[in-house]
């Protein structure tokens, strides 16, 4: 997996605007929330922007799921549900509150702790989204694994 870069959006400053409220003491512009992650430096990444299972009927439409393996994969993907979507949240609170400690100008210990807590969730997400992957792909033929992945790829989905 890879780091996180974490690019921030600030209004600049003029020197006369130093009263204004999105200018520091110092007439330095403030990092304001205006935040979003990139990975390894590549376009931002739309953490988590779809509900939990949106994609199997477009996945099953994709693989031309026989009435069997759908049964099979919608129930696979519902044992994975009670994991991820806690987990999912976990993450989406865990950003926003690096975000804020970002903004805020929180010490280094506050950050770099809740990006190890951010990084160990998030590694726990991929860990279950690999998992319930590897089950489905039992499921599929040798016909319907190159469709399921080149789906995989289209979603820009990693794990």
């Amino acid at each position: 997996m890879g780091g996180f870069v974490l690019v921030l959006a600030a209004q600049s400053q003029t020197p006369e605007a130093t009263q204004s409220p999105t200018a520091s003491p110092t007439g330095q512009p403030k990092v304001t929330e205006n935040a979003t992650f990139v990975s390894d430096g590549k376009e931002p990444e739309q953490k988590f922007s779809s509900k939990f299972g949106s994609h199997l009927e477009p996945i099953l439409k994709e693989i031309n799921a026989t009435p069997k393996q759908r049964d099979t994969i919608t129930k696979i993907v519902g044992e994975f549900k009670p994991q991820l979507e806690p987990l999912r949240r976990q993450y989406q609170d865990l950003r926003e509150q690096f975000l804020k400690q970002m903004a805020n100008g929180g010490s280094a210990e506050e950050l770099m702790n809740t990006q190890l807590e951010m990084s160990r969730v998030q590694t726990e997400i991929s860990s279950n989204y690999l998992q319930m992957r590897l089950k489905v792909r039992k499921v599929l033929t040798d016909e319907q694994i190159p469709k399921f992945e080149e789906y995989r790829k289209r979603q820009g989905w990693k794990s």
